[in-house]
Parts: C-alpha cells; sequence; structure tokens
C-alpha cells in the first residue's frame, strides 16, 4: 500500500472538488488535505461536505494564493505527517485521477524526492497561460538547471 497525502489548493471551488474527493475515496486509502484559501461564504458547504467525507480541511481567512495554500499544507503535513510522500492536486478537475495515480506510483516507487507531471499543451490555450508557463520554464532551467515541459 502506497502511504501518501493528496493536498487540494482550493479558491472558489464547485463540486468537482467533491468528485474528486469521491473518485480518491472510491479507489485508494490515501489521505487528503485542502485548503481553503479564504474562498467565500457560498463556498462553506462543499468544504463542510468534504470534511464529512474524511477530508481535513485548513482555511485561509483570506485569498493568499496557491503558493500560500500549498505551504500551509506541506507546513501541517509535515507537523502530523512527517514521512508521508505528497501529491498536489487542482480543486478544478485539471488533474484526472489516473495522472494522480501515476504520479503518486513515481513518488512511492523512486524514491524521488519530486516529481512533476507535465500537461500536454493541446487545443485552444489562453495566451496569459501560455506566456505564463514560457516565462516560468525558462526561470526554472536557469535556476535548476534542468529543463521541463510544463512547470
Amino acid at each position: 500500500m502506497i502511504h501518501l497525502i493528496i493536498v487540494i489548493p482550493a479558491y472558489q471551488p464547485n463540486e468537482r472538488l467533491l468528485q474528486l474527493v469521491e473518485l480518491i475515496h472510491q479507489n485508494s486509502f490515501y489521505k487528503i488535505v485542502i485548503v481553503d484559501d479564504g474562498s467565500s461564504k457560498s463556498c462553506r458547504n462543499i468544504f463542510e461536505r468534504a470534511q464529512q467525507k474524511g477530508c481535513t480541511v485548513l482555511a485561509h481567512a483570506i485569498n493568499k494564493g496557491k503558493d500560500a495554500a500549498l505551504k500551509t499544507a506541506f507546513s501541517y503535513i509535515l507537523a502530523n505527517y512527517p514521512l508521508e510522500n505528497i501529491v498536489c492536486a487542482d480543486c478544478d478537475g485539471q488533474h484526472s485521477w489516473q495522472d494522480i495515480q501515476k504520479v503518486a506510483k513515481a513518488v512511492s516507487t523512486h524514491q524521488q524526492t519530486i516529481v512533476l507531471g507535465c500537461r500536454e499543451f493541446v487545443g485552444t490555450i489562453l495566451l496569459k497561460s501560455l506566456i505564463g508557463n514560457k516565462m516560468t520554464k525558462a526561470i526554472f532551467s536557469v535556476v535548476s538547471g534542468h529543463q521541463l515541459e510544463d512547470t
């Protein structure tokens, strides 16, 4: 059995978050940590239902951004589950359950410090997203000496 925690930063989530939680619970014993990154009161029901399904929900009073949400989750995990592997997923369905499983397997099989999944950019892509990804790829390459297809 893979020991793993799935981290899901969430800002203004909808039912897709709960669908992902359900898929994870139906197909694994992974622990799920969700960070409510300052979502509005209208989303409170989504987070409460996630907690009822066994998820740990951490919350920011205001939106601090995905990086801060990830840091909150990582700090919580380090304090409570320091030896567990972590896979990050988005709350909007961007990451499929199959892809989450592939990354989880790579993390546990190879005992890597970090495993990055890369998207395939097909179809129409927002110019802002394309430019942002190209910039972060270049920065990552300069800083780390490694080239990625997707950051």
